[in-house]
């Protein structure tokens, strides 16, 4: 039987949640196992809010902000890691 792990928002939020997961994927017997990641935490609110911003004329440094944010915050876990 496959077993399915699924990590998303706070399990993944940064480098050191994504740390915390490594020993317990490692420690899982069962095989095969497949594991599924969605957005980092606060990740999909954020989109939307990038997304919002882009709609509206007005907003469009709001969005350019939101992106270059958003951004930076994956680089730094990848960097991390």
């Amino acid at each position: 039987m496959t077993t399915v792990f699924k990590f998303g928002g706070a399990s993944i939020k940064n480098a050191d949640a994504i740390r915390h997961l490594t020993p317990l994927i490692e420690a899982h017997e069962v095989r095969p196992l497949v594991v599924v990641v969605s957005a980092m935490g606060k990740t999909t609110n954020k989109l939307e809010a990038l997304l919002a911003a882009a709609r509206d004329e007005g907003r469009r440094d709001d969005y350019r902000e939101c992106l270059e944010a958003l951004q930076a915050e994956h680089r730094q876990a990848i960097e991390s890691l």
